[in-house]
């Protein structure tokens, strides 16, 4: 049975990723072809004939209608002229379409059978696709097609980076952590032994981009948890290269490495002190990377008042040289000052929140997402500032998506409510729950059992805590909940109680 082409709806994509949309007679539906089907160029072919054939057709009855009018013209009296009408604007010209959301046009799945060059490879590369890019080069080296440098060193520099994975969404991540599998992150975070990244490494490392090459293994190799084999080829370049130096991206890679290759403050010390040297020594700048994994370095570690003289030192060195600092700066200055326990420094942690409030609010380093977080903890727990939390607040309020993932969001507003129920009065605690329960925060059991006691406390009314009761039936966090005798006074909240264990038990 032979299909007729009604209309070409649109054409998106481009070279091997072309899909033609089109819509065939007696058919409501758009059918979504790819550009490789074998139909394709026998199905265009009929539609241009027919095309061409509507569109003699239309012009000869034009020329016809035309010649019609001008005969009956000359058999009435003449007609004033009427004036020209204005011209029609041109219409818009036919653009292809460039959907940028992956789920109207999923990206072709490559095979090992397919014919790839270096532009598939380059598109792998724009659009962040190492697995599609490995199938395709394997397939280029068992064909022996040739790549340029720059192509291939970009390459190997995707690998390394995303450890042969495609990178997830903001979603994917974030289901990711909710449904916490430990087994699936150990393998997340662990460097993939494929040997691909290895056999490109080993090929290229001695060639005229050999800083490059090493800089992205060393930073891939640490990325994702091989530190070890990190510093390995470290000191592996020390030995080929000793006066040259490495990336930036390297030595940030490196620095963040020496926690776990180092137990004692004095070892941790001394590795980063050997690492800024070789940088030194190479006239390497640090950036605020750096300067950040090094004061996360100090805070991983035990922490007094030597530890706080270091960090504080350090920010005014990356000042002095013309770094401004990000949030994760001052959330690493807060959290060293607390495990310091040093009180000549508390009292100053107020004064690093105003100041950060006070700058650029801008994510300039990945780590700057949790600053919010940690700040909000540290008020809530040790500081119990419900003027400064407000103020901190303010800056949730004009970016809510500024936290790495969700759980660090539940975290922040866990650590906010908790302050605002031993603070505030009744009425602005409800208002609070109002706004934030349960869509953006799911409370703990720890915070119900404080909540409670404020009910208890103001007096609340009894349709507040029967509202209140049936959000902790449905989030089970009665469970956990050291007093409820306030909800037990509700004769709902039981028999709700009573069912919801009762389901559970059976």
């Amino acid at each position: 049975m032979e299909y007729e082409v009604e209309d070409l709806v649109n054409v998106t994509g481009r070279g091997r990723h072309t899909v033609y949309h089109i819509k065939f007679k007696g058919y409501p539906d758009v059918y979504h072809i790819q550009a490789s089907d074998c139909r394709i160029p026998d199905l265009l072919k009929r539609y241009k004939a027919r095309q061409a054939r509507a569109l003699k057709k239309a012009a000869k009855k034009a020329r016809e209608e035309d010649d019609q009018a001008a005969y009956l013209a000359t058999l009435q009296d003449p007609q004033p002229e009427e004036p020209e009408p204005e011209p029609e604007p041109e219409p818009l010209p036919d653009l292809t379409s460039e959907p940028k959301i992956e789920a109207f046009m999923p990206p072709e799945k490559f095979e090992s059978e397919m014919d790839f060059s270096e532009n598939d490879i380059k598109w792998c590369i724009e659009h962040k696709d190492p697995e599609n890019g490995i199938i395709a080069y394997k397939s280029m080296r068992e064909n022996d097609v040739k790549m340029s440098d720059e192509t291939l060193l970009q390459f190997f520099e995707m690998i390394c980076y995303t450890n042969e994975e495609r990178i997830p969404d903001r979603m994917e991540s974030d289901i990711s952590r909710y449904f916490n599998d430990p087994d699936k992150e150990l393998v997340d975070l662990t460097w993939k032994k494929s040997g691909i990244a290895s056999k490109i490494f080993n090929e290229i490392k001695e060639g005229p981009y050999s800083q490059r090459v090493y800089s992205a293994m060393i930073a891939g190799l640490s990325k994702f948890n091989e530190h070890n084999a990190a510093r390995q080829v470290f000191e592996d370049f020390l030995t080929a290269h000793p006066d040259k130096a490495l990336y930036i991206s390297a030595y940030d890679g490196l620095i963040r490495s020496v926690p776990r290759l180092n137990s004692s403050v004095e070892t941790v010390d001394k590795a980063i002190e050997e690492i800024v040297k070789h940088m030194e020594a190479n006239l390497v700048a640090p950036d605020l990377h750096v300067i950040n994994s090094i004061l996360f370095c100090y805070r991983r570690g035990y922490c007094d008042d030597s530890t706080c003289q270091k960090s504080f030192k350090l920010v005014n060195d990356m000042i002095s040289l013309g770094i401004e600092p990000s949030l994760a700066t001052y959330a690493s200055l807060i959290s060293v000052i607390v495990r310091s326990r040093s009180r000549s420094y508390l009292r100053l942690i107020p004064e690093i929140i105003e100041t950060a409030l006070d700058s650029d609010i801008a994510i300039k380093d990945h780590r700057d997402a949790d600053f919010l977080g940690e700040s909000m903890s540290v008020i809530s727990n040790s500081l119990h500032n419900l003027k400064l939390a407000s103020k901190l607040h303010k800056l949730y309020l004009r970016n809510p998506k500024i936290f790495s993932h969700q759980g660090r969001r539940w975290g922040y507003l866990s650590s906010y409510f908790k302050l605002i129920i031993t603070t505030e009065s009744l009425e602005n605690i409800l208002a609070f729950y109002k706004d934030y329960v349960p869509l953006t925060l799911r409370p703990q059991a720890e915070l119900y059992d404080a909540l409670a006691e404020a009910l208890d406390l103001y007096q609340a009314d009894e349709e507040t805590i029967k509202k209140i009761g049936r959000d902790i039936i449905d989030f089970r966090a009665y469970r956990m909940m050291k007093n409820d005798a306030i909800f037990r006074k509700d004769p709902e909240y039981v028999k709700a109680l009573e069912e919801d264990q009762a389901r559970v038990k059976y």
